[in-house]
């Protein structure tokens, strides 16, 4: 169980580091919001930088991966 944003943000982390560390990975601080047993979570793209921010759905109740992807 995914009882915490702390716990979502550092698998949500964990999961995407591990996918997108080629093109430089996610980037600190996560934000994590959790809406109908889903944890939402992004990182967050410094002010005035290009590029998109990466995006990963955890299930609350069984941390399930449900859905992730990266902006442009």
């Amino acid at each position: 169980m995914v009882n915490s944003a702390g716990l979502a943000k550092r698998i949500g982390y964990d999961y995407l580091e591990s996918i997108y560390r080629e093109s430089g990975g996610p980037r600190q601080p996560m934000q994590a919001v959790l809406a109908q047993g889903v944890w939402h979570i992004r990182d967050t793209l410094p002010e005035g930088d290009i590029g998109g921010e990466k995006y990963i759905e955890i299930c609350q109740s069984n941390g399930r991966v449900l859905n992730f992807f990266a902006t442009q």
